[in-house]
């Protein structure tokens, strides 16, 4: 069963997920805003979005960072995710980013995991393209 939206269990994706959460939804159309995971993204993110995730991110990227290296594979798979959404609204805005983030993505694009890794090289892919 899915966890509660509203839930948090501390980490990063108790710092995360709000943030997560409302720019999904300014992202989204429709009835999809309803449910994150059915999200069908339109466009880029909005400027105000960005311009707070780009704001955020010395907070938001080390505990994102611990949490790629957290033992259980699904608090990996939760930073791995929110690592991605992070990186898609910060946009260029990462790439000032770029001597903490190389390290990270890299150790965790070998995760045992192929879902986790799935999301990091997503990941790589957003900021390189940035």
């Amino acid at each position: 069963s899915k966890p509660d939206a509203g839930r948090t269990t501390g980490g990063a994706a108790a710092g995360v997920s709000g943030v997560e959460a409302a720019a999904t939804t300014a992202a989204v159309s429709g009835s999809a805003a309803r449910d994150a995971s059915s999200a069908v993204v339109t466009g880029p993110p909005a400027k105000g979005a960005r311009d707070l995730v780009c704001t955020l991110l010395p907070e938001l990227l080390p505990p994102l960072i611990k949490d790629l290296t957290e033992w259980t594979v699904a608090q990996r798979l939760c930073a791995a995710r929110s690592m991605l959404t992070t990186l898609v609204l910060a946009g260029e805005g990462a790439t000032g980013h770029l001597n903490t983030l190389i390290p990270a993505l890299c150790s965790a694009i070998g995760d045992e995991s192929t879902e986790v890794a799935s999301y990091v090289i997503q990941g790589v892919h957003v900021t390189g393209a940035s």
